[in-house]
């Protein structure tokens, strides 16, 4: 049940994200950071 519950979360953009990567710079873009969502694996990019 918790899995069906969670994937109709993930459907209504309710994810569960956790980060996976991070890269820091120096400039203008600064760094960059992916999140993946535990539950679908959608991966989102997020600058810092």
């Amino acid at each position: 049940m918790p899995d069906i519950l969670g994937r109709v979360l993930c459907y209504l953009g309710l994810h569960d994200f956790v980060l996976t990567d991070a890269t820091f710079g120096f400039g203008a873009p600064g760094g960059i950071s992916k999140l993946r969502c535990r539950r679908c694996g959608k991966i989102k990019s997020k600058l810092m």
